[in-house]
């Protein structure tokens, strides 16, 4: 008995960002369901899935995971590799205290202007193209775009700093 082997081809396609209000497994798994069925993709003849960390892609309960598994058993999950380089460059900055020290300044730029609504419109009135991100331990992006508003703004963040000591008596603030 002689069987024909038709060569196999893995194709992997990036099909696009998709917006979405809600985060939760639920929402994210229709939304990427909808997207599928509008490129012609039949989920049963998908074999891989890749996300980051978080619960509501990789939850083996309620994430988008385990709602492909219970369709298509054969999609098999393998975390997502820009995540784990996420983590790495994240690590790598806690382990250099310099890096620490200057990441732990933008930190607390940030959250002095973003813990109140008052001096959040100083920092508005100052700046006007780039603002501060909170640091995500697990996003490095996070931390180039507050480098991006120091480098820029630098003067105007000053001057913003410096407005917010005069027009407090807190010596925390101040």
């Amino acid at each position: 008995m002689w069987i024909s082997l038709t060569p196999i081809q893995v194709n992997e396609y990036f099909l696009e960002f998709l917006k979405v209000d809600d985060t939760s497994g639920k929402c994210l798994f229709d939304a990427i369901i909808d997207e599928l069925k509008i490129v012609g993709l039949d989920i049963n003849d998908l074999r891989g899935q890749g996300y980051d960390n978080g619960s509501n892609m990789k939850g083996k309960h309620h994430g988008v995971q385990k709602r492909f598994l219970d369709i298509n058993p054969r999609l098999f999950y393998t975390p997502h590799g820009c995540h784990s380089l996420n983590l790495v460059l994240c690590d790598t900055t806690n382990s250099c205290p310099k890096a620490t020290s200057f990441f732990g300044v933008l930190q607390r730029i940030y959250t002095l202007f973003s813990s109140s609504t008052k001096r959040w419109k100083i920092l508005q009135n100052h700046i006007h193209s780039l603002t501060f991100k909170s640091l995500s331990q697990t996003r490095w992006e996070s931390r180039i775009e507050s480098v991006k508003a120091v480098r820029f703004q630098t003067l105007q963040i000053r001057d913003a700093l410096f407005e917010l000591a005069e027009a407090n008596d807190d010596p925390k603030i101040k």
